[in-house]
């Protein structure tokens, strides 16, 4: 198999097939001095919005790698529904596995949330480090589309913003233990997962859920730590 590459996006410039398009300086640094590329050497590109390229290596130079696009390709492998997760940010060294494992499993955004027993703050800089990491994923698992990621406020914010147009359609749900479980659609529907923190979302939190018609998803009996439970609610949900 080729090597595989991210290449954004202009929204001034679509790429297109016979043009040079010269590398990022990250992905030009991978393709240099982990992959040993060399000009003539097929390479396959994704531009992050659902199209997959085939190019060659033309030019090579100590921090730039430029390619020419020889094919164009739109090949979705996403699922067949929007799935949102939201959820507060867990700590760093539990970062990287759910942002790897919902880019893998094709979840469509995630939303960092603060709830009243949130340990952790979300800032900008955590997202756009959080955000390569989509892009790295996605060069693994082969997805054409990035998983975007985004603060979606505090809980109460984020519940009532799901009650606008936009969100007509989605089915809403709350992880929660030892709450009446609903049955999963026999289809599959747009939907929203609210994982709350390590202490569980509060009375107060449940109680506006409830009042908003979101519905609670059991995982168990067993506590699952966050990222546990974002992974085993998507894997419910995105089947």
């Amino acid at each position: 198999m080729s090597h595989r590459y991210y290449c954004a996006v202009d929204p001034e410039k679509v790429l297109t097939v016979g043009e040079e398009h010269p590398l990022d300086e990250k992905e030009s640094h991978h393709a240099l001095h982990v992959m040993r590329v060399k000009p003539g050497d097929p390479i396959e590109l994704f531009d992050g919005c659902g199209n997959e390229f085939e190019a060659t290596i033309v030019a090579t130079q100590r921090k730039q790698v430029t390619v020419q696009i020889t094919a164009q390709h739109a090949v979705s492998r996403e699922l067949s529904h929007p799935l949102i997760v939201a959820i507060p940010i867990p700590k760093a060294d539990r970062q990287k596995f759910l942002v790897e494992k919902l880019t893998e499993l094709g979840v469509t955004r995630l939303l960092f949330i603060d709830t009243e027993r949130s340990s952790v703050q979300c800032n900008e800089k955590t997202i756009s480090k959080l955000a390569r990491l989509v892009i790295e994923s996605s060069k693994q698992c082969r997805r054409n589309h990035l998983m975007e990621i985004s603060f979606g406020g505090n809980l109460p914010e984020l519940a009532r913003s799901m009650q606008s147009d936009s969100y007509q359609g989605y089915i809403k749900r709350f992880a929660h233990p030892a709450m009446s479980d609903p049955s999963l659609p026999h289809n599959p529907c747009p939907s929203v997962i609210l994982i709350g923190p390590e202490g569980g979302l509060s009375g107060e939190e449940v109680d506006l859920l409830q009042q908003l018609d979101w519905e609670c998803l059991d995982l168990g009996q067993t506590i699952l730590r966050m990222e546990t439970a974002a992974v085993a609610a998507t894997v419910l949900l995105r089947n």
